[in-house]
């Protein structure tokens, strides 16, 4: 019997993770189709806080979102993504070079973010430097300087005894 459970938080991140997942599924050797598995994704963040002060408990978006990736982490998700675009346009992300998206990124205990073409025009050399100091993994196995890959390309993580990898492709996009 094939089981996995995941937790969507907005709509294109069903559509991004449903393409990967039938992969997953499909494949003859995948263990993730023995493994219950439930995951918190997000995407496209964008760096969006709100800059209004007044009810912002209530209405700005990301400390919103915060709220329900706390609840589906206390209800038992084994793991937090971030399918991508999470550090630009938003205005603190911006001026912050997306230190405040990645130090919210961290707290909220986000194992790997996917790097896209639009987080980088915050710099990958300021996302390299962000990286340095937070346990959240910032993936991408085809952004390069030269022949080496500037992002972690993947990284593995153990459930009910099986050893499942997440590897990080970016878009040209």
């Amino acid at each position: 019997m094939k089981h996995i459970h995941f937790s969507v938080l907005g709509c294109s991140v069903f559509l991004a993770f449903g393409t990967m997942l039938v992969f997953l599924l499909l494949h003859p050797t995948a263990t993730l189709a023995q493994t219950p598995l439930s995951l918190v994704l997000t995407a496209n963040l964008r760096g969006d806080f709100s800059l209004d002060i007044e009810n912002q408990d209530t209405t700005d978006p990301l400390l919103l979102l915060a709220q329900d990736i706390l609840a589906e982490t206390r209800g038992g998700a084994d793991l937090y993504l971030d399918l991508g675009n999470a550090f630009y346009p938003g205005v603190l992300s911006k001026y912050s070079s997306g230190a405040i998206m990645m130090d919210f990124l961290d707290y909220f205990a986000c194992s790997a973010v996917l790097v896209s073409s639009k987080d980088l025009q915050i710099g990958a050399s300021n996302l390299e430097y962000l990286q340095k100091y937070k346990n959240v993994r910032l993936l991408s196995a085809n952004i390069a300087k030269g022949k080496a890959p500037i992002f972690t390309p993947w990284f593995e993580f153990s459930r009910a005894g099986q050893r499942i990898a997440v590897i990080g492709l970016s878009s040209k996009k």
